[in-house]
């Protein structure tokens, strides 16, 4: 039954491509991240910037607690990509599909079609938003189906039940951090560490968060790139792989404690300042 609904909406909405400008528009989609993380991550950013005093502490709690929330949803739908029986794409499957006019990457046979992770991780972001600012959380959940979802049906990278499944993962991953953000273990082990952080060490919080966000955007590609062919490392003699680890690990440690001296460097040089300021504005006693 799920099978006959998924190949008639895939049909019905597949059964336009080979039209040009549909085919190039859906292609634009796919390769240009800007218009996709890109967008949401500037609207965290301006979330994360818009409030002022306790509300803006609480909403940053909130919006980091999206960000987690975002990156959960994505590993739960690849997780169970892995682990459920693989489903091949209906641009691979599908003797009736339809092949669009202009060239579009098909470097998805080893990937599983269900669930979509792109589904699961924009709809956790979208409810994100939401939660904050329904205005913009309504607008970008409707973007979301139009922009970045309908298209990977109309390309056949989808069956409607994967994106289906998709959004229920990230939606159901947004609803359950956002209640973490409100419990106590939260603020005492993640909210409130994270923002003392920022308030005391700036450099290092945003340092980490642009990597983070940056991934984000472009849906964790590097890392998943990055792990999709990490099979070499197994190949590898024990030796050679612990040697490679305890490399590795020395040098972040070092460029950590680097980074960490040169902060704190910097904040003792500007309570130094802070304070010589504070002394030549103070008037002098007669």
């Amino acid at each position: 039954m799920i099978q006959d609904f998924d190949n008639y909406l895939f049909h019905a909405v597949n059964a336009f491509s080979g039209n040009r400008f549909l085919d190039s528009l859906a292609n634009l989609e796919e390769a240009t991240n800007i218009l996709k993380g890109g967008l949401f991550m500037a609207i965290y950013c301006w979330l994360w910037f818009e409030m002022r005093g306790r509300q803006q502490e609480t909403r940053r709690k909130i919006l980091i607690a999206m960000l987690m929330a975002s990156f959960a949803a994505l590993s739960i739908a690849r997780t169970l990509a892995h682990i459920i029986p693989f489903r091949v794409r209906p641009m691979f499957a599908d003797p009736l599909y339809h092949v669009p006019s202009v060239p579009v990457s098909r470097n998805f046979e080893l990937w599983s079609s269900f669930p979509s992770d792109t589904a699961a991780l924009f709809f956790a972001l979208g409810v994100g938003v939401f939660i904050l600012w329904r205005g913009a959380g309504i607008l970008l959940l409707a973007y979301t189906c139009l922009w970045i979802c309908l298209p990977r049906l109309f390309l056949g990278l989808h069956y409607p039940s994967d994106l289906i499944a998709g959004a229920a993962i990230g939606a159901a991953s947004a609803g359950l951090f956002f209640w973490l953000a409100e419990t106590r273990a939260f603020d005492r082990w993640i909210g409130g560490p994270l923002l003392r952080l920022e308030n005391t060490y700036p450099m290092i919080f945003y340092a980490c968060a642009f990597p983070l966000m940056y991934e984000i955007a472009i849906t964790f590609v590097d890392v998943r790139y990055a792990l999709h062919h990490a099979g070499f490392l197994l190949q590898l003699p024990p030796a050679v792989r612990a040697a490679l680890g305890l490399f590795l690990l020395a040098m972040m440690s070092l460029i950590a404690a680097f980074f960490w001296r040169r902060a704190k460097s910097n904040r003792r040089f500007g309570d130094i300042s802070s304070l010589s300021d504070t002394a030549l504005t103070q008037p002098k006693a007669s």
